[in-house]
């Protein structure tokens, strides 16, 4: 059974602040320890009704959390899965990757599942547009880092250079936002990555002329072994990040981060 919450969800579209501070803090308002899943390999943000998806592959589901990332239910994946990614659509179809078979697989819910051949291995999955879901975000966890914007009509894909990380960091979440349009109606964003074992969170905007660029670099704000997904809430200047813990446990943190604004356009 779901719990359902009435919530309104505001459209994600943003606006970058002052470019004169290069520091971007991140406060972490409260952390949950995920004891039902045995590890965490992704989370995404699920409109109706409201929750939080939480993947495990070592249990082979995907588990639905209310705000406090309290267990509300499951739905059991395929066998054989493995990597990272997790991206819920505005009609609650559910997106992940299996590096295993080198698909994007996805589904429903209705117990059907359909998959769409990768040209190299992604992960940190989302739409960054929640009302048009034919466009799908990954990042190429490996060097030469790139965002990864896959037409789910077409299955035509379009890469983007993420440069300013460390060769050896492996890139494993990502969020996004429109910051702006261009004249050929081409959506601009901005881009919040973190690394695996480094734990550095990379904020990155759009510059006309050189692509993405690196506008801020931040360290994690709690001491992690390993660092995973990103995921939106339903208010503006908050995600949720999920980790592997200095204890082995796997944790979820509410994080305050002051990057994006929230607008109705």
């Amino acid at each position: 059974m779901y719990l359902i919450l009435m919530i309104a969800v505001l459209q994600p579209c943003y606006s970058i602040g002052s470019q004169e501070n290069d520091s971007i803090p991140i406060d972490v308002i409260d952390t949950w320890e995920i004891e039902y899943a045995s590890d965490i390999q992704g989370i995404s943000f699920v409109d109706f009704p409201f929750a939080l998806a939480i993947r495990s592959n070592g249990n082979r589901r995907i588990y639905l959390a209310d705000e406090q990332c309290g267990y509300m239910d499951q739905i059991v994946l395929p066998e054989n899965i493995e990597g990272s990614g997790l991206a819920y659509n505005c009609s609650n179809m559910n997106f992940y990757i299996n590096t295993s078979s080198g698909e994007i697989i996805f589904s429903d819910d209705s117990g059907t599942w359909n998959s769409l051949l990768q040209t190299e291995p992604g992960t940190g999955m989302l739409f960054p547009d929640w009302h048009d879901p034919s466009d799908l975000f990954e990042i190429i966890p490996f060097s030469p880092h790139r965002l990864c914007i896959t037409d789910l009509q077409s299955h035509d894909q379009e890469y983007f250079d993420l440069p300013g990380t460390n060769p050896d960091d492996e890139l494993t979440a990502l969020i996004a936002g429109t910051t702006s349009v261009s004249s050929e109606g081409i959506p601009h964003y901005a881009l919040i990555a973190t690394t695996r074992y480094s734990s550095k969170f990379l904020f990155y905007i759009w510059d006309n002329l050189d692509g993405y660029i690196i506008y801020a670099v931040e360290e994690s704000p709690i001491t992690v072994q390993e660092s995973y997904g990103l995921t939106y809430t339903y208010k503006c200047d908050e995600i949720y990040w999920s980790y592997k813990g200095a204890d082995d446990k796997y944790y979820i943190s509410l994080l305050g981060i002051d990057f994006f604004y929230f607008a109705d356009r």
